[in-house]
């Protein structure tokens, strides 16, 4: 894919979570278009960062803070951990997508890809 897809499929989905409206599992899991969305970029921008736990370390917790200071790298790293941690928390990208991270994130990424 070529940075012009990919910038257009990442503002697709940018304006999707600006407020965004999702359907959710049971266990509170996010389920449908959103979530089909963001797993596409993470295709088109080579796949889930395999190493995103030991990054994060990198990043830290407090990465909602310092959004507008992270490399696309980085972005991509918590948008990767955003997603896997959805297995293991259901319900956590919900809060992430409800809060505006995901949003927050996804403008980053355009503004440094």
């Amino acid at each position: 894919m070529t940075k012009a897809e990919v910038r257009k499929l990442l503002i697709n989905i940018r304006d999707k979570c600006k407020n965004p409206k999702f359907k959710t599992t049971f266990e509170g899991a996010v389920i449908g278009e959103i979530s089909d969305s963001l797993y596409n970029l993470i295709k088109a921008i080579g796949g889930f960062d395999q190493d995103y736990f030991e990054h994060m370390k990198n990043i830290g917790d407090d990465f909602e803070n310092k959004i507008n200071t992270l490399s696309f790298q980085e972005c991509h790293t918590i948008l990767t951990y955003m997603l896997r941690s959805e297995h293991w928390s259901p319900g956590l990208l919900a809060e992430y997508l409800e809060n505006g991270s995901v949003y927050a994130l996804l403008v980053r990424m355009n503004e440094t890809l």
